[in-house]
């Protein structure tokens, strides 16, 4: 069994479905949001992601990603984590922002050697995609607080909303879909119904 990496666009469904295929599977989960949380609270001066952000801007933040998604590597290629298999949900930008390329680089390359990446995402129409994932993202207030708005401009509504995820989808959609080894369109329906999915087309025998 390889370890699965989940990538796409915020609102995309990747902690929740993560964290089911993790369960299923009986295997560790981890988030890299979290992870960075985490991080931050406890090695730095700034309490959460929107914190870090809204003192040091974007490129800190995504050094920071980085090194945690590293960390995460380093303990999967020599630590505890060499012998034991999991599912990573990493942020929406990871591979695929315009915030530092090296950092984005290299966690293609940590990922890669991580094991195999999969975009998720509602639909291959982005316009269609970025309706849903704005949908999602406005009723999620988690998400929402928890990660700053990577484009200003926009207004803080529906629409806004909307015209902001178009615009970050147009820039990234093909790179998602480069960068990983698989894509997964998951339509409407429920994470549920998606990690069965993924688990079906991918761990049909329990090794791959």
């Amino acid at each position: 069994m390889q370890n699965l990496i989940l990538t796409g666009p915020q609102g995309s469904g990747k902690t929740r479905t993560g964290r089911i295929i993790a369960d299923r599977l009986g295997i560790d989960f981890f988030d890299a949001d979290t992870m960075i949380n985490n991080y931050l609270t406890s090695e730095t001066i700034y309490k959460d992601i929107a914190d870090l952000v809204d003192w040091e801007g974007w490129v800190i933040f995504r050094r920071v990603e980085s090194y945690v998604i590293k960390q995460l590597m380093d303990r999967h290629l020599h630590g505890e984590y060499k012998n034991k298999n999991f599912v990573l949900a990493t942020g929406g930008g990871a591979v695929a922002h315009d915030q530092g390329t090296y950092y984005r680089f290299q966690n293609i390359k940590n990922i890669r050697n991580m094991g195999r990446s999969i975009y998720m995402i509602p639909y291959l129409d982005i316009d269609r995609s970025a309706r849903i994932l704005s949908e999602r993202v406005i009723a999620d207030e988690t998400s929402a607080k928890n990660r700053p708005n990577l484009i200003d401009g926009f207004l803080d509504n529906p629409q806004g909303k909307y015209q902001q995820a178009l615009e970050i989808l147009s820039k990234r959609h093909e790179i998602y879909r480069k960068v990983t080894d698989f894509t997964v369109v998951t339509g409407e329906y429920t994470a549920d119904a998606v990690a069965s999915l993924i688990i079906q087309t991918f761990f049909r025998d329990g090794t791959q």
